[in-house]
């Protein structure tokens, strides 16, 4: 591909400086992001893509959304069409689209660190907004999706995936515990079952769906001026989608050696409880979404993707002092039924 031709589409004034990010994961998932600099003082990231999910379509409802997001009042950098008026193209079998470059520092850019807390009512406010605001649906899911995949190269939703994983490696890492773990694995089938239709009903709107430190920016006193990277997005149920941001995940070391602690229990719920108020300030939960909250916790919570990576690094790391504490954290999570919204 000549980069110099891609690069002219969008500025013909000639290129003074580029710097390149690749975190491409194989030659089925390349992603390659070029921040440009014209002569003319204009700077771009040209992103180019090859994978199941960077389509016209979605680079479209992307487009889309991001200009939602901005009519509310939550700044994110908008996509760029060509001097030909083309909002993306083909070039060479990869995809390719601009956007405008951030003008704010992303959260993970911040020295001295910037911790979560510092931002975190607005962030979860903002989902609020969003979620109050008449409803628009795309035709893909998010990543967060609990029956249907993200793309067509996925053989199930994540969920699905990370609990069947999780069964399959505890019954190998913890044979001692094979009688629980079985009944765990039962009964998210049970739940999955039973709980489809109902969230199938519950209300939907399209979301960014990729919260984390490198997507939010903060301005320079530290307090949140938006987000960027909607590659995820899609729509999804208003509850699950709070509930997946809201959720305060298992990750590291500290958090393994806490799981059954009566305070580190309850410090996880408030922290639930605390973002979700935050939510509600805008966006008032209909009373099919309260009913369905128990069981859609007990689905969820056990095996969002970053607490199941933190419980099978554990295994691949060998650390099995903390095996029988995951098991039995995961058999609390999906028996529970002592919360509401």
């Amino acid at each position: 591909m000549r980069l110099d031709s891609v690069f002219g589409r969008y500025d013909s004034s000639g290129v003074s400086e580029v710097s390149e990010n690749d975190s491409s994961r194989g030659e089925r998932d390349y992603r390659r992001a070029c921040c440009v600099t014209y002569n003319s003082g204009r700077r771009l990231v040209i992103k180019i893509a090859k994978d199941c999910f960077t389509t016209g379509e979605r680079i479209q409802g992307w487009n889309d959304l991001i200009e939602r997001y901005n009519r509310a009042g939550i700044y994110a950098p908008k996509i760029v069409a060509d001097t030909g008026g083309q909002i993306c193209f083909w070039e060479s079998g990869y995809m390719v689209y601009a956007e405008e470059y951030k003008r704010f520092l992303c959260a993970d850019e911040f020295t001295p660190k910037v911790e979560p807390r510092e931002y975190e009512a607005d962030v979860y406010r903002m989902i609020g907004k969003i979620a109050a605001l008449p409803p628009t649906i795309v035709r893909w899911n998010s990543a967060y999706s609990l029956y249907d995949t993200f793309c067509e190269e996925d053989f199930a939703a994540e969920n699905y995936e990370c609990a069947e994983e999780w069964w399959r490696i505890f019954q190998w890492a913890a044979p001692e515990k094979r009688a629980v773990v079985d009944q765990i694995w039962n009964t998210y089938l049970r739940i999955r079952q039973e709980l489809e239709t109902e969230y199938r009903a519950l209300p939907k709107t399209a979301f960014q769906a990729d919260l984390n430190h490198t997507n939010i920016m903060l301005d320079d006193k530290r307090h949140f001026a938006g987000i960027m990277d909607f590659k995820l997005s899609g729509t999804e149920t208003i509850l699950n989608y709070a509930l997946c941001e809201c959720v305060a995940s298992i990750t590291g070391e500290s958090d393994l050696g806490e799981l059954t602690s009566p305070e580190f229990l309850e410090q996880q719920d408030r922290i639930l409880q605390r973002r979700m108020g935050f939510i509600k300030e805008h966006y008032d939960f209909s009373e099919a979404e309260r009913q369905a909250y128990q069981r859609l916790y007990n689905m969820v919570v056990p095996f969002r993707w970053s607490s199941f990576a933190a419980f099978r690094r554990a295994v691949t790391r060998r650390q099995e002092e903390h095996y029988h504490d995951i098991v039995d954290w995961v058999a609390y999570q999906i028996t529970r039924t002592d919360l509401s919204l």
